[in-house]
């Protein structure tokens, strides 16, 4: 089971929309990933397809901004294919 929350998000000044910063456990280990516009949703879509359970964890207590240059840097979570590490 692969396990997804919500850390965070990332801002550009002056722009009406900011990342999303998202934690993807899975079986290898934990990833931070970036996504903009419902990204999360559409990984989840394609993870069923395959077969693969994916869970939303609510609660997460840490919310805070993270830098736009360091959000840029992470992976799209649209480009997750079910495992963090080889």
């Amino acid at each position: 089971m692969i396990k997804i929350a919500k850390i965070g998000y990332a801002k550009k000044a002056g722009a009406n929309w900011a990342y999303g910063v998202w934690i993807v456990m899975d079986s290898t280990g934990a990833k931070l990933y970036r996504e903009t516009f419902g990204g999360d949703s559409r990984m989840i879509e394609t993870m069923k397809k395959q077969n693969i359970d994916v869970e939303k964890v609510y609660g997460v207590q840490f919310m805070g901004s993270f830098g736009v240059r360091n959000t840029e840097k992470l992976p799209d979570i649209e480009e997750y294919t079910g495992k963090n590490y080889s």
